[in-house]
């Protein structure tokens, strides 16, 4: 099986890089380096249901460790005897996928759909917990120049009382 590498495309789709790719019917931005294939993608952490809309994280994250990337080889439905021999992985290529029944096709892009949902889901709540960390981080220093600025008022209130 040959590794494809993912890049970004204008609508904001997932191709590889074979332009045969059905991983192109997802709704998240990924993009690796062409010159190592291997890398992680980034996806994007708005989809048309949801944005986050945060000056202090960035807009597009690298892939969530552990999450299977949707040009990954998808299984085949296993039956009573099924292996699991990863052989019998299905590529993610047009050719391949056309040839399969209409309910394995739909299966496969439900499976690539659900991948990227699952992802950005991930990708959302880590964002998150950084706006999180950042604006905890802000509200001590605000808190903290705010009980310095009061110190302050208390001994000028305090030299004012005693000039007069």
């Amino acid at each position: 099986m040959a590794t494809m590498s993912v890049t970004p495309v204008k609508s904001g789709a997932l191709r590889a890089g074979s332009s045969k790719s059905v991983a192109s019917r997802g709704t998240a931005a990924a993009s690796a380096p062409s010159s190592d294939s291997a890398a992680t993608p980034t996806i994007s952490l708005n989809s048309r249901k949801s944005a986050v809309n945060c000056s202090t994280v960035p807009r597009e994250r690298e892939w969530p460790k552990g999450f299977i990337p949707p040009t990954a080889p998808i299984k085949p439905v296993r039956g009573s005897m099924g292996s699991e021999n990863p052989a019998n992985a299905i590529e993610l290529t047009e050719e391949a996928i056309s040839q399969l029944p209409e309910h394995e096709r739909k299966r496969i892009r439900n499976t690539i759909s659900a991948r990227l949902s699952r992802a950005r889901k991930e990708a959302r709540v880590q964002a998150l917990e950084e706006e999180y960390q950042v604006l905890s981080e802000k509200l001590e220093m605000t808190e903290q120049q705010y009980n310095e600025a009061m110190v302050r008022i208390r001994e000028l209130e305090e030299q004012l009382r005693w000039s007069q």
